[in-house]
């Protein structure tokens, strides 16, 4: 009976964390605003009904399958990276929390407080962070790996940019295709390094789920 009342939980928090991520696309408009958020979920609900049937039996089946904690893993990962840089972005400021070739991308698109522009995940990043956290497994070490890896993508950008600015000066051609997109799109050493950090954190939470801690409990 604990089984499948456990299994009936996971199911429904899977299904609803996947309709919200489905939702915001819905909403997404030059933003996400509290508004444009549930526009989208009316659109959602009201919309294309075979993509909701297919999100559903895919969740289901996620759970059946014993999959559904490898999910929640990663979307834990990824909402602690959010979270992080809201919370550093509301306490420093957006060139602190989005580094600076980000920040500057932002502004160029009109959006200098990134925040701003998508209100809604001021309430949503927390609200879908703190239900991942409940269905996650190793939820410290994930959330840990998260921040630490956040963390670092604020310190190692500069000196990646240092790096790119060497490479661009130097007088042999090494990877010159390579070369050409760092030249013409700056904001990809920023995402050059935060890439590789969350792809590391989410292989990591995954690591958790596919091996879970064997050890006994007492």
């Amino acid at each position: 009976m604990n089984k499948s009342l456990s299994l009936c939980v996971q199911s429904i928090c899977l299904i609803i964390l996947v309709f919200v991520f489905y939702a915001g696309y819905c909403g997404y408009n030059n933003g996400l605003s509290t508004a444009d958020f549930f526009a989208g979920v009316t659109k959602a609900a009201q919309g294309d009904y075979e993509s909701l049937i297919c999100l559903v039996i895919i969740s289901l089946q996620l759970c059946l399958m014993r999959w559904d904690k490898a999910v929640f893993n990663a979307a834990l990962c990824v909402l602690s990276f959010a979270l992080m840089a809201e919370l550093v972005c509301i306490i420093l400021g957006p060139k602190i929390a989005f580094t600076a070739p980000l920040q500057q991308l932002l502004a160029a698109e009109g959006m200098p407080h990134a925040l701003s522009s998508f209100s809604a995940l001021y309430w949503l990043t927390p609200l879908l962070w703190m239900m991942a956290l409940t269905r996650a497994g190793a939820q410290v070490r994930i959330f840990c790996t998260a921040m630490f890896c956040y963390l670092a993508w604020i310190a190692l950008t500069p000196l990646f940019c240092e790096l790119v600015e060497f490479w661009k000066n130097y007088s042999s051609d090494v990877m010159p295709q390579v070369l050409d997109i760092y030249r013409n799109a700056t904001w990809m050493e920023s995402v050059t390094i935060g890439g590789f950090l969350l792809l590391y954190a989410l292989f990591i939470s995954l690591m958790e789920a596919i091996f879970p801690d064997s050890t006994p409990k007492k």
